[in-house]
């Protein structure tokens, strides 16, 4: 049974009035990480604070970047975060509180990934014998840290992440699960200490800003059948500059309540709406966006299994052959590996489909109606 499956049952008889959506621009040329995501520090010291690579401390003991200290001698593994704050993972990959266990044995490895870009990996073993492996990967670089009963040392270039994959955030006391939809996320928290933290959609604003310029640059200069078509991107680039700035932070929250279809407002006339694509097996979601209310779509943001991209909608009088004018074009040259602090992707395939699942209420034809504004913030 899939670790991932508590979280249906975590959050039945805690549902907030709708769920979360937050736009979020201004992320500079940093990484993107739990701060620009509204996520937290994840417990991790200040990020001028880091060091430069993990330290080992001792035989059975490495320290990340961030700070978290891992002890491996014995089970549960502990992960110590620079406040004190503690959280164990058994022999068997189950996370260990003091009270007892917080979920379930995973099917697969475990990957455990910290707000520094590290990520502590499993493979599950039995109580008796320990991990199969326990590893930390860093930077490109994994550390090997046990094997069985025996403690390793040295390191290899690390290998591609499968299994679950799951994040520490808020202050050290959310274990959530990230499913990255190219242009937005879906954060699912799985097992909580406290309250105040929800499941949330964030919209990363600077990737629909890169997505205008990227069909500007591809447009033709000059086209007889579309002689417009450069002056519109370059305009609808602009309009979403002035709405999602990439120099400066700006945070605009919003609740779509359940039975509504996801649609978030932007400016006075503007839309964005989220979709299902795809057959039931392969399906994912896309994000339209709309200049306003009663007109086609402009602009249409896809990610497949192979990748991200963004179309140019054509008007309807001209879609005889096809929805779109030109090719897709892709949104990322690596496909969103340089994007965040984690290697990508964000989640297993079975909690991609377990993300689909949770927004079914949202993924529907229904009457259009604006979400209820949370409020936005701006820096």
């Amino acid at each position: 049974m899939l670790l991932v499956c508590l979280a249906a049952g975590l959050w039945q008889g805690r549902q907030a009035p709708g769920l979360l959506v937050e736009i979020r621009s201004g992320f500079g040329t940093e990484k993107v990480g739990f701060e620009e995501l509204g996520l937290g520090s994840g417990g991790l010291l200040p990020r001028k604070e880091w060091a430069a690579e993990p330290n080992r401390t001792g035989a059975a003991e490495i320290v990340t970047r961030g700070g978290a200290r891992i002890r491996f001698v014995s089970s549960p593994i502990q992960v110590i975060l620079p406040d004190g704050k503690r959280l164990g993972i058994d022999n068997e990959g189950r996370f260990v509180g003091q009270r007892g266990t917080l979920s379930l044995i995973p099917m697969g490895d475990l990957n455990l990934r910290l707000g520094d870009g590290s990520e502590i990996r499993m493979q599950p073993g039995d109580k008796k014998n320990g991990p199969r492996e326990l590893t930390l990967i860093d930077q490109g670089e994994e550390y090997l840290l046990k094997r069985r009963r025996a403690i390793l040392r040295g390191s290899r270039r690390a290998r591609k992440s499968r299994g679950l994959r799951f994040y520490l955030c808020g202050e050290g006391n959310v274990i959530a699960s990230l499913s990255d939809f190219g242009t937005f996320l879906y954060v699912q928290p799985i097992v909580m200490r406290g309250a105040g933290f929800e499941p949330r959609m964030i919209v990363l604003g600077d990737l629909l800003v890169h997505g205008a310029e990227r069909i500007y640059d591809k447009s033709p200069r000059r086209s007889a059948q579309f002689p417009l078509a450069r002056q519109q991107a370059r305009a609808v680039a602009d309009w979403l500059k002035e709405e999602m700035p990439i120099d400066k932070r700006r945070i605009k929250r919003m609740r779509i309540p359940r039975g509504l279809a996801m649609i978030l407002g932007v400016g006075d006339q503007g839309r964005l709406r989220i979709e299902r694509h795809g057959p039931e097996k392969l399906q994912s979601l896309h994000l339209s966006l709309y200049l306003a209310p009663d007109v086609e779509a402009t602009f249409e943001y896809q990610t497949f299994a192979r990748g991200s991209f963004v179309q140019r909608v054509q008007a309807k009088r001209f879609q005889t052959r096809s929805r779109y004018q030109g090719k897709a074009i892709p949104l990322f040259r690596n496909q969103n590996s340089d994007i965040y602090v984690w290697p990508g992707p964000l989640s297993s395939v079975a909690q991609h489909r377990l993300a689909l699942q949770s927004l079914a209420p949202w993924l529907i034809k229904k009457a259009e109606a604006r979400p209820i504004e949370a409020g936005s913030r701006r820096r």
